[in-house]
């Protein structure tokens, strides 16, 4: 089931023009004003099941501004493996922008989640994107997730970025067996292998295009990095045992 979002400036005297159309997410009009819309993703069924396939589309006309919230995480429950998918796309025009704080994104144990993150921007258009992954609920160590994160500027890969991230305690079929209609190539390693996530379950991230010239993160739990991207845009990832004390939250608040 699809979920689209779409906004059109119709001059600096009149509220931005919006479309919706509800999925599995219902788009509900927080605010409108000219060239800005507020609006916030509510869930309509229960999220996310075995065999889910939800879709968020959002297009951003010239010069319009969304900010969009969730007014709830989304937790993945236990599939028993089977397949379900969460995939975004966006398309932001010449100066545009778009501020997503997302919640958490949790994968129970069972759970087995494809999750693509598409933005297309104009080299004008601006992003705020928060995006939080929580591997396992409270006394879980969590599913499968085959995550892709792709955002390109005026045609210009910024960030390509796929996190295969399994447990060791997670059955994961192995190379070509078929699972819920999917091939599956290759065996992943565990998430607990060097050069994965060690003991850490989450993987917290804000990208801001362009860039913010923002302090390194003091991290009390867990390790923090930030990193350039090609464009001129900025990268900082939490890696952690907890959400709630991630220092990415203290970028939002500057």
């Amino acid at each position: 089931m699809r979920t689209s979002i779409t906004l059109r400036s119709q001059g600096d005297d009149r509220p931005v023009e919006a479309t919706l159309t509800t999925g599995h997410l219902r788009p509900s009009i927080v605010s409108l004003a000219p060239n800005r819309a507020r609006l916030a993703l509510v869930g309509v069924l229960a999220l996310l099941l075995a065999g889910d396939d939800v879709r968020i589309d959002l297009d951003l006309g010239e010069g319009v501004h969304l900010d969009l919230v969730e007014v709830a995480g989304t937790v993945a429950y236990n599939g028993e493996g089977r397949l379900s998918a969460w995939h975004v796309t966006a398309n932001l025009a010449a100066s545009a922008s778009l501020t997503w704080h997302g919640q958490p994104f949790v994968v129970s144990d069972g759970a087995n989640v494809e999750r693509t993150l598409r933005f297309d921007l104009h080299e004008t258009a601006r992003l705020r994107l928060r995006d939080t992954v929580v591997l396992g609920r409270t006394g879980e160590l969590g599913g499968v997730i085959d995550n892709t994160t792709r955002i390109v500027v005026g045609g210009i890969p910024q960030l390509v970025e796929t996190q295969v991230l399994r447990s060791r305690a997670e059955r994961y079929p192995a190379a070509g067996q078929e699972t819920a209609g999917r091939s599956v190539r290759y065996p992943h390693p565990p998430r607990e292998a060097a050069g994965l996530l060690g003991g850490y379950r989450v993987i917290d991230s804000y990208v801001c295009i362009p860039a913010r010239d923002w302090p390194p993160l003091e991290v009390a739990d867990g390790v923090g990095h930030d990193f350039e991207l090609p464009g001129g845009g900025r990268l900082w990832r939490h890696l952690g045992t907890s959400a709630v004390h991630s220092p990415i939250q203290a970028l939002l608040r500057a």
